[in-house]
């Protein structure tokens, strides 16, 4: 068995698996909270508490290694480990701490990844799709078909980054969603550039917000797994995101199947998502449950 570690802004994730038939096989998959970037993405810094608490999280998703003994671990951190100045240093104390070695990806390796990984979902074919994954540190887009990626690009937009840097009121007020809206649309311009120059109505949402948006929807079961791939209604996630954007912290937090640590930020994910849709007429939402990680155990079991 292999195991892929994903050191994420808001959440650290261990995804173990077995070969198989069409790649692998999920044996493990357990998402920690661990939120390393809170408090330090304005000033670009890991804070001690955050770095504390990345570790414990790592140490238990290496004990579930060692109790499922694996035979090789890739782990690997993104925005908050590779924008903050003292990134080196969390790294440094992993590899003495707990024996792990940490390769830290940039934006574009990133996005890479997360097409390989929703392209196992069986999502990509012939049509190009935009394939968004919003992180809490940065979100990716990637414009793509099941053969090639015809562009992408990672921003630092996460929506961590983005609830320190813009301190909207909650819920959101209609001046401050202008704001923000128009703030995003200024620095997207070179998302709405490759749109142009490579068309497309298919929105794929990669894990994260989105798994969180289709559990909602449903007023679904957080223990319940959720299909690799599924259709989102538009219309559907339009009145849940207004909901979102105008409900209070307390009221979100009893909404079915939105997992406790996405409460504060999922107003922001669909501020971003928003901002795509309004981009042109007739999109359609899908959504993978497959992204980096499932990309990274790709390559793992390619090479195995």
């Amino acid at each position: 068995m292999l195991a892929t570690i994903d050191i994420g802004t808001n959440t650290i994730n261990l995804l173990i698996a077995e070969p198989s038939d069409v790649g692998f096989q999920t044996v493990v998959f357990e998402r920690i909270p661990a939120r390393l970037g809170k408090g330090g993405m304005t000033e670009g810094i890991l804070t001690e508490e955050a770095m504390n608490r990345g570790l414990d999280a790592l140490q238990t998703h290496k004990e579930n290694c060692e109790k499922h003994q694996v035979s090789a671990i890739k782990v690997i951190a993104t925005s908050a480990v590779r924008s903050a100045s003292n990134g080196a240093d969390f790294v440094k104390r992993v590899k003495e701490e707990l024996g792990l070695e940490i390769e830290v990806i940039d934006g574009e390796r990133e996005a890479e990844l997360i097409w390989k990984g929703v392209r196992l979902t069986g999502l990509l074919d012939h049509e190009v799709g935009l394939i968004m994954d919003i992180g809490g540190g940065s979100t990716e887009f990637i414009l793509a078909d099941a053969e090639q990626v015809h562009w992408k690009r990672s921003y630092d937009l996460g929506v961590t980054r983005l609830a320190e840097r813009f301190q909207a009121p909650d819920p959101f007020t209609e001046p401050a969603e202008r704001e923000m809206n128009e703030a995003l649309i200024e620095e997207l311009e070179e998302l709405w550039t490759a749109l142009r120059a490579v068309p497309c109505q298919r929105l794929i949402g990669a894990s994260g917000s989105f798994n969180s948006i289709s559990t909602m929807l449903v007023e679904g079961d957080l223990g319940k797994v959720l299909p690799i791939h599924q259709a989102i209604d538009v219309r559907a996630y339009e009145t849940l995101s207004l909901t979102l954007r105008r409900s209070r912290f307390h009221q979100r937090y009893a909404i079915p199947g939105l997992v406790p640590d996405r409460v504060d930020t999922i107003p922001y994910s669909v501020l971003l998502i928003d901002t795509v849709l309004a981009s042109q007429p007739l999109w359609t939402i899908e959504r993978s449950s497959y992204a980096l990680k499932e990309g990274v155990m790709a390559e793992m079991m390619a090479r195995s």
